[in-house]
């Protein structure tokens, strides 16, 4: 399948992603998110060791500790909105802005709308991010991009995108 026309017509077409490149760029983001999961983990730990141990006939084995289940608890929660919050800048405002995460712009990757090369913009790269459950389904719509022409994943074609090289 080639390229669409529009834009493109008797243009040179950007050189498509790779699958590698993009599960690089996406292995970045993961490593940007890693305090606030590293914070989640630490606050489930703590959480989890100061907690009242009991037999399974009730009979009380550790008081626990309030103080510390609260600190745990606390936390696990900064965790879980940092992960949030980090994962909805980088992945639904700054690659809609951009076209770029924090990965792509390392990698070198941009997400482009494939007939116009237009940047698709927040509300569109939130919806595509939805549209990745789509992928997970057994994980074919991730590896999707190793045999289609476009390297698109299942969400791609339906938002009509496309990863693009721009070193």
């Amino acid at each position: 399948m080639a390229p669409p026309a529009g834009p493109y017509a008797g243009a040179a077409y950007p050189p498509l992603a790779s699958w590698g490149q993009r599960v690089l760029a996406y292995l970045l983001d993961v490593v940007f998110q890693l305090p606030a999961v590293l914070l989640y983990f630490a606050g489930f730990v703590i959480l989890v060791v100061n907690s009242p141990t009991t037999t399974s006939s009730g009979r009380i084995l550790n008081a626990g500790n309030p103080a510390g289940m609260w600190l745990g608890g606390g936390l696990a929660i900064l965790g879980v909105v940092g992960m949030l919050v980090l994962g909805l800048y980088n992945h639904v405002f700054r690659q809609g802005r951009t076209g770029q995460t924090w990965g792509k712009s390392r990698i070198g990757l941009r997400l482009q709308a494939q007939d116009t090369g237009a940047i698709i913009g927040a509300g569109n790269t939130f919806l595509r991010q939805l549209l990745h459950v789509l992928d997970g389904v057994a994980y074919v719509g991730y590896l999707w991009p190793l045999w289609d022409p476009m390297r698109q994943t299942f969400a791609d074609k339906i938002m009509r995108t496309v990863v693009v090289q721009v070193h």
